[in-house]
């Protein structure tokens, strides 16, 4: 046989190893990008980075620092046990970066088109088979997965489509090394292959197969012994390094509307409080109704014609479905994973079940029109689609924009030493996750304010080396809890950039600016007090601050912008006018810092014309940092008509 016809042969291989690299390469460029411009995050990328680093070079099992107010010995497994992360600490141990944990992950969604493809050869010709699995590749709620990043869930496309590939095909012994392979991915897959066994059951029993009944006894008390041994490992291990589980790790908080603290009582309490059932459904209904569509389409009405694979997706459909966690029913998270094989593996089916008495122009048309559908799905849905720029579902759907500040952000954090301790946020700590001894601020923990207080009582009682903290991008706004320590441990301005800020413990050098200060603040980052906003098409950006009346007892017009400025000499312009000048009211502009008054001056408004804006200029040195720099406007009288546009903060060279 010749090259060419070997190659015609295994040209339907070759077209899926080549979409595989394809969709590799392409998911891994997006993510890294988004890592590199600082959307990706501690949770949970940052913690699976760190308990790889740990693990590999401090012997120390998935240690990271994150959580250790949920788990006191810092292991990953001490939350979910999932073994089958030692599969990738070979890969890691040549490249130890938390973008070798993104890479992985795109290869393992990307390799979870070969189980597809076998499984769709069950029941259709390689032609079809591979149409199918690269029209697998295309679904948006798989893209979800990948583009949030990093989790264990990544496995479960690969792992689950081999149990349905080998229960399909009767190799049994691979199906339960498969259900194991599947079980090491996360303590809950135990649930997803109860429901599976019920599916197993009546593949066995229902339809006609070659084993005896001895045999099909074997094989489903062995399905039975596999699943309840691996319940139990993943309940003692997690005991085991975490004697004492916070509640709220239960997810309690997620049921809230339904009325549950513990989603294992879901069953019986839907059972006997339905009234509760429908408004936990109720509970953004158009959301839920835009995820099952966004799951089902283009699959549903095909995957129909073969129902009993979707029977486990029941219980995730009923966590979610009754749920008020919004990640929960969204795509663009990792928990579709559990259900995306399941749905997948009835549209093959179903569409082999329309087709079989079809003749084959019926069969093209209707695979043309369902590869349409599929595109234009996967068009209005992926992250890494450009028609999803401004979608909100998750953070898979950030998109990576290089900026200077992303640029500067980048330089700052070079200027910190490798092995240096560092408390960091949330979205800047997976860029110091590969070492023992970074630290982010603990975002709020719902319905557990203590185990939360503790959190942040202990991280701020840290003393690291060096705090970054980036007013703009906090995820969860927790870097003001960063200014204690800051403030009461003698850390100074080691460097800073457009609201981004590096402290080091006892530095006594010059700061590195890595420009001036120049801000402009408009009426949303002032607080005002006797104003009110109103529109006027002459100002800056359509909205201004107006004189309401003194109807709050205090003199004071606006305050604020509470700004983070470092040493130096400042000009604060304020744009204002006057809608009457007759008027001979007292205003005073002032910088206002610590409690001190550092500097101010006062107009009339019969120096100002009518309904013209004036800048005024006031200037002011800063000897020490401030974190709370308020430029305000104070009336000394009881009437003014004073109209406030901008006050741009400049910082001299």
């Amino acid at each position: 046989m010749s090259f060419w016809e070997k190659t015609r042969e295994i040209q339907y291989e070759l077209i899926i190893a080549l979409s595989i690299i394809i969709y590799t390469a392409s998911f891994s460029w997006f993510t890294l990008s988004k890592h590199n411009t600082f959307t990706t995050y501690a949770w949970d990328l940052g913690i699976f980075d760190q308990g790889f680093w740990t693990t590999v070079n401090l012997d120390k099992l998935f240690y990271y620092t994150c959580e250790l107010h949920l788990s006191e010995s810092g292991s990953f497994f001490g939350i979910h046990f999932s073994p089958i992360l030692f599969t990738i600490i070979p890969l890691y141990y040549l490249h130890q970066s938390a973008g070798t944990l993104l890479v992985a992950q795109s290869l393992i969604i990307g390799l979870s088109a070969i189980p597809v493809f076998k499984t769709a050869q069950l029941f259709h010709g390689k032609q079809t088979s591979c149409l199918l699995a690269c029209l697998y590749l295309l679904n948006p709620a798989l893209h979800g997965v990948i583009c949030y990043d990093f989790h264990v869930q990544a496995f479960l496309p690969l792992t689950l489509g081999y149990v349905i590939y080998y229960t399909l095909s009767r190799k049994w012994n691979m199906l339960l090394l498969s259900v194991n392979i599947a079980l090491a991915v996360q303590e809950q897959v135990f649930y997803l292959m109860a429901a599976y066994l019920v599916f197993l059951v009546i593949i066995i029993l229902k339809e006609p197969t070659r084993e005896t009944p001895r045999q099909k006894a074997i094989i489903i008390l062995m399905f039975i012994v596999s699943i309840t041994v691996w319940k139990i490992l993943s309940a003692n291990m997690i005991h085991h390094f975490n004697p004492d589980i916070p509640s709220h790790l239960k997810a309690g908080q997620h049921y809230a509307v339904l009325g549950v603290d513990d989603p294992l009582k879901i069953p019986l309490y839907a059972l006997t409080h339905p009234g509760k059932v429908l408004e936990a459904l109720n509970y953004e209904w158009y959301s839920k109704i835009g995820y099952l569509l966004s799951l089902f389409t283009p699959y549903l009405i095909v995957a129909s014609q073969y129902p009993l694979q979707l029977i486990p997706t029941i219980p995730w459909f009923a966590i979610s479905l009754l749920s008020n966690y919004p990640p929960y029913y969204r795509i663009g998270f990792q928990y579709s994973a559990y259900i995306i094989p399941f749905i997948y593996t009835g549209f093959i089916i179903g569409t082999s079940k329309i087709t079989e008495t079809r003749d084959p122009l019926y069969q093209r048309k209707l695979f043309k029109a369902i590869t349409i559908l599929a595109i234009i799905t996967s068009l209005g849905l992926s992250p890494l689609s450009p028609l999803t720029w401004g979608l909100h579902l998750s953070p898979a759907y950030e998109k990576p924009i290089e900026t200077t500040r992303t640029q500067r952000l980048n330089q700052i954090i070079e200027i910190i030493p490798e092995n240096a301790s560092i408390l960091t946020q949330d979205n800047i700590f997976p860029h110091f996750s590969n070492r023992e001894n970074a630290y982010v601020m603990i975002p709020p923990t719902y319905k557990d304010i203590k185990t939360w207080k503790d959190a942040i009582n202990w991280v701020t009682s840290l003393e690291t080396e060096y705090i970054l903290i980036d007013l703009e991008t906090d995820p969860h706004n927790t870097i003001r809890y960063a200014f204690t320590p800051i403030r009461e441990k003698n850390y100074q301005l080691l460097a800073f950039y457009d609201n981004i800020y590096l402290y080091q413990r006892d530095y006594k050098g010059a700061t590195i600016s890595y420009e001036p200060i120049n801000i402009t603040y408009t009426y949303s980052d002032l607080i005002p007090q006797n104003m009110e906003t109103k529109n006027d098409p002459n100002s800056t950006i359509g909205t201004v601050l107006s004189y309401q009346n003194m109807s709050i007892q205090t003199s004071t017009l606006w305050y604020g912008p509470y700004e983070i400025a470092p040493i130096g000499n400042y000009t604060a312009y304020f744009n204002v006018k006057t809608l009457n000048n007759r008027l001979n009211e007292t205003i005073t502009l002032d910088a206002y810092h610590n409690q001190t008054i550092l500097t101010q001056i006062e107009f009339t408004e019969n120096m100002l014309q009518n309904n013209t804006w004036t800048q005024l200029g006031l200037n002011f040195t800063l000897n020490t940092i401030a974190y709370d720099l308020e430029l305000r406007g104070i009336l000394t009288g009881l009437n003014t008509t004073i109209v406030l546009d901008t006050i741009r903060l400049e910082q001299s060279p």
